[in-house]
């Protein structure tokens, strides 16, 4: 379909939601949309269209979503989404939208959601996001941006979630940003970050694949995050992480731990749930102090150089339901021991080791018979010889 005619619309008054996604149209013609007046969601992407005219959406006075991703557009006319006074989600994602002008968005006085990602964006003028003070959600990701005005966002007083990973940043400060005192969710994965400034309102907080080598915290006396993502970074020193009195969930892995002081962490984060400190190259844990930690929910130790599971270190999270403990050093596990250690158990991880062939098929008779399952990442390993469930065994 390369082409949408204006006369399919005219008998539709009622018509609520319009799906023209992905269909080859090279062209929407001005007033093709006009009989739609009650339309509340649009989706257009994929097509590609690369320009749209300034009154496509002039008449759509009741629209609440907007989806235009994909449709190579190169700039947007100034007055194009004046109308849209009701409209709650914009996406522009996949486009070419390196350069807008600051007055695009500024009638947009509804809007919640929008997404910019992957439109190879260099720069952003501190002015362009004026006016949206109800906006809660804005996607950066996939651009160009080595750094942004930290009064950007100082109109947008909801904004909660903010996305900036794979971009160019090499340094980023949310302290010194308009935000810092409202965002709580912020994702600067994938960028070129040596350091972490973390602020006392975040609840969310995803680093993942920078190179960072140190968090900076203030001297607030308590923390709201709850979320601390830092897998492919460049961490040896846990310290900054132990402010964090309100982590729930706290992925370290892929870092440089070799020392870890398992007892000092889950002392000082006794609301912990989830911990993945796998690929550190852990040859011991430090449990010295470690107490009973009842909120402990999921473990992955695995992919490090452990020469043993110490089941004295395992009982001090007795409501542990996963546990992934595959690619160490140790190739034989006591599994009634595990079983009589967590007897909340409910996944075992055991991928990354080639195992006793008879004791991993004794191990698979015992979870079946103890309602425990195996964990995986992913598809089954490629093994030399015998498998088990997808486990390699020897």
């Amino acid at each position: 379909m390369a082409a949408v005619d204006k006369e399919w619309f005219k008998d539709l008054p009622n018509l609520r939601v319009l799906n023209l996604v992905n269909n080859s149209i090279n062209n929407f013609q001005p007033g093709v949309f006009d009989d739609l007046d009650d339309l509340e969601d649009l989706f257009l992407s994929d097509n590609a269209v690369q320009s749209l005219d300034v009154k496509l959406f002039s008449k759509q006075l009741r629209l609440e979503a907007l989806e235009l991703t994909g449709m190579m557009l190169r700039n947007l006319p100034v007055g194009i989404f004046d109308n849209l006074v009701d409209l709650r989600l914009l996406d522009l994602s996949r486009n070419q939208l390196s350069a807008m002008d600051n007055n695009i968005f500024e009638h947009l006085f509804s809007l919640k959601e929008l997404s910019l990602s992957d439109n190879g964006i260099t720069s952003l003028n501190a002015a362009l996001f004026h006016g949206l003070k109800n906006l809660k959600v804005i996607d950066l990701s996939e651009n160009e941006l080595t750094a942004i005005d930290p009064e950007l966002f100082r109109d947008c007083l909801n904004l909660r979630t903010l996305y900036l990973s794979s971009n160019r940043f090499s340094a980023f400060d949310l302290s010194r940003m308009s935000i810092a005192k409202t965002l709580e969710e912020l994702d600067i994965s994938q960028n070129m970050l040596s350091s972490l400034v973390i602020t006392e309102e975040l609840y969310d907080m995803i680093a993942d694949d920078n190179q960072i080598s140190s968090i900076t915290v203030d001297e607030s006396p308590a923390y709201n995050l709850e979320t601390l993502s830092l897998s492919y970074n460049r961490l040896s020193d846990i310290t900054p992480i132990l402010r964090f009195s309100n982590l729930e969930s706290l992925n370290i892995s892929r870092n440089d731990l070799q020392n870890f002081d398992l007892g000092r962490l889950t002392n000082a984060l006794d609301e912990l749930e989830v911990l993945n400190i796998s690929h550190c190259k852990i040859a011991s844990m430090n449990a010295q102090g470690l107490t009973t930690h009842e909120s402990m929910m999921a473990l992955d130790i695995s992919n490090n150089e452990l020469s043993t599971l110490d089941f004295d270190v395992l009982k001090n999270f007795p409501d542990l339901e996963t546990i992934v403990i595959g690619a160490n050093r140790f190739d034989r596990l006591d599994i009634d021991r595990l079983l009589d250690t967590l007897k909340d158990i409910e996944l075992v991880g055991l991928q990354g080791t080639e195992w006793d062939c008879s004791a991993l098929d004794r191990a698979v008779s015992i979870f079946e018979d103890n309602d425990v399952g195996f964990w995986r990442n992913g598809a089954s390993e490629s093994c030399r010889g015998r498998s088990v469930r997808g486990i390699c065994c020897k």
